[in-house]
């Protein structure tokens, strides 16, 4: 359980470093403004979908299953169910962005007075990165895939690709795009998209040598798919709770002052950033490891592999809990040095 925790760890250690040098090169690119605000707020619709449909509910639904036709019924029966699932994801994923591209074009050639130039270009942004959501869908099905297979490295350096995709867009392509910000965003945009068909194409060599080959399967009336969609349901509304109150707020915060959704949005990236290294790396390790566990029907082995990751969970929270209390002040006092380096003392005092 450690080692691979461990593995996946380092891993999501280092993509979420590379997470951080990508929102810090984004800050220096686009800075906090209404641009960098459509660009966040455009980014985060598509986002909502991808988590609703492809990752956490849906991930936490079909692994299960993948593992019992795993140990019951063999491998072809196994890839057959990941191809049905694959097939279902594609046409629900691509029937949403299209009538989402087409929705989007009809608001922005229509005549609404009310549209201004910043609400245009979220418009616009969305409109270019919604068949994202399909392509990061694939790829988190690829990666439970490979995670219930045994491999936890190379899915967890996926989001590692992604970034250093988004990170060469910023640095290397879009400055030789004009030198307005508008239409430099419009050429990040379209990097979101290549970073996404990077990270699933990333998945696929090491599925190969495990057998696996995509194979279209008529997802209409299939099993599996009815027994997933079911499965994730009560999963998808737990997660849309949350997202959708992340999305209204910073519509919210669109509408009262663009600056402010930027700046939400690299606050909540800190924020994730010590995530992932252990309590996300320690849950991917023990849905694919239990599912097997309960399919073979090892009910001892699995209450003693809850057990010990719960102790391992508590005892290095407990350990960050203590930490963060201890090294609160000189985190932020960091953070803020890091914030005001380079810039020049306000004229006036700030008030609150």
């Amino acid at each position: 359980m450690l080692k691979s925790t461990g593995a996946m760890g380092f891993a999501t250690f280092l993509s979420r470093l590379l997470g951080m040098v990508r929102v810090t090169v984004y800050a220096s690119f686009m800075g906090a403004g209404p641009v960098a605000g459509a660009f966040t707020l455009a980014f985060m619709i598509p986002n909502l979908f991808r988590r609703l449909l492809g990752e956490g509910a849906m991930t936490a639904a079909f692994i299960p299953i993948f593992k019992e036709r795993e140990k019951t019924q063999g491998e072809s029966s196994m890839w057959h169910a990941a191809n049905s699932v694959l097939s279902g994801l594609i046409v629900a994923a691509g029937v949403i962005s299209i009538l989402a591209m087409i929705g989007i074009t009809i608001v922005l050639h229509g005549k609404y007075l009310w549209l201004k130039d910043d609400t245009r270009l979220m418009l616009e942004l969305s409109r270019i990165m919604f068949p994202y959501m399909l392509l990061a869908c694939a790829a988190a099905v690829l990666m439970g895939m490979l995670n219930a297979r045994g491999h936890f490295f190379v899915p967890a350096m996926g989001s590692a690709i992604l970034n250093i995709v988004l990170i060469a867009t910023v640095v290397c392509v879009a400055p030789f795009f004009g030198g307005k910000l508008e239409k430099q965003i419009v050429i990040l945009a379209f990097g979101v998209l290549v970073a996404g068909v990077a990270q699933a194409a990333y998945q696929t060599p090491t599925l190969f040598k495990e057998g696996f080959r995509f194979q279209w399967v008529n997802p209409f009336h299939n099993d599996v798919v009815k027994t997933v969609v079911s499965k994730m349901i009560p999963g998808m509304m737990g997660v849309a709770a949350f997202q959708l109150n992340v999305l209204i707020t910073q519509s919210i915060a669109w509408r009262t002052s663009p600056e402010v959704v930027a700046s939400f949005d690299y606050a909540v990236r800190l924020m994730e950033f010590p995530q992932g290294i252990f309590g996300i790396s320690l849950a991917t390790y023990l849905l694919p490891t239990l599912s097997g566990l309960a399919a073979e029907k090892k009910f001892p082995e699995f209450r003693q592999t809850y057990r010990d990751a719960l102790g391992y969970l508590v005892f290095i929270n407990l350990l960050a809990s203590v930490l963060l209390c201890v090294l609160a002040r000189p985190m932020i006092r960091l953070l803020s040095n890091m914030e005001n380096s380079g810039r020049s003392p306000p004229k006036t005092p700030p008030t609150l």
